[in-house]
């Protein structure tokens, strides 16, 4: 398993994100702060997203071993408050990764396990608060946009910006995203406290090509019927 429940998180907050967690307002900013600026800007982008579609590639490198995995997902806010996400993987095994706004479930097809985890039981993760709008980026993460070692450069066509939580969380040390002109994010790279980092990569991104009333597109993203003889394992 490719640690998918984190990568979910992560990646849903940046796209749930409330007006109260950026607070962003023209008359608010500082007339010189152009770089804090542009941070409110990318994560305004995407608090107004209705819906996002995408490949990924995931890869994840310590100093054992490296891990890659491949595969696409969809995102999709019915209302400004709500939204849920599917992750399909389907290399180098197939795995289905839900979050209905409710539940996180995770299929694995090797393991003919589905693990459900209420997502209020993660309440005390950062990127869960931040996905309720109950952290302000600019306040709780330190921004640092100095450039990439030079072995992380491999995306030299886009900017990049590193966010750092300033209270120490037990999965997450930081944060880089790489994003082109339009605010678009196409790289994300997590870094963990034994340095072990994974790239998310996107690509063939489509935003905004979803009805927010369309239930048919909503009831194809949350529904999902594990095989016969998969263990459920229901976490509270």
């Amino acid at each position: 398993m490719f640690n998918s429940l984190t990568i979910l998180i992560i990646f849903t907050h940046i796209l749930i994100l409330c007006s109260s967690s950026v607070n962003y307002a023209a008359d608010n900013m500082a007339p010189n702060d152009n770089k804090q600026n542009r941070v409110e800007e990318i994560f305004y982008y995407y608090g107004e997203i209705t819906s996002l579609t995408f490949n990924f590639s995931q890869r994840t490198e310590t100093t054992a071993r490296t891990r890659i995995g491949d595969g696409n997902a969809i995102f999709f806010r019915p209302t400004i408050q709500s939204g849920i996400m599917r992750w399909n993987y389907t290399s180098p095994d197939k795995q289905v990764v839900i979050n209905d706004g409710h539940n996180i479930s995770i299929y694995t097809e090797n393991d003919k396990q589905m693990l459900v985890t209420p997502a209020s039981a993660l309440e005390s993760d950062i990127t869960y608060q931040l996905l309720n709008g109950n952290i302000d980026i600019l306040k709780d993460f330190s921004i640092d946009f100095s450039p990439p070692p030079s072995n992380q450069n491999d995306n030299s066509i886009y900017s990049s910006i590193k966010i750092t939580p300033k209270t120490p969380q037990n999965q997450l040390k930081n944060m880089r995203f790489w994003f082109d002109d339009h605010n678009i994010i196409h790289q994300i790279d997590i870094t963990d406290h034994f340095e072990t980092i994974t790239t998310l990569k996107f690509t063939n991104i489509i935003v905004n090509n979803i009805q927010a009333d369309d239930s048919a597109t909503l009831s194809a993203i949350i529904d999902f019927t594990p095989p016969p003889g998969t263990e459920i394992i229901r976490q509270q």
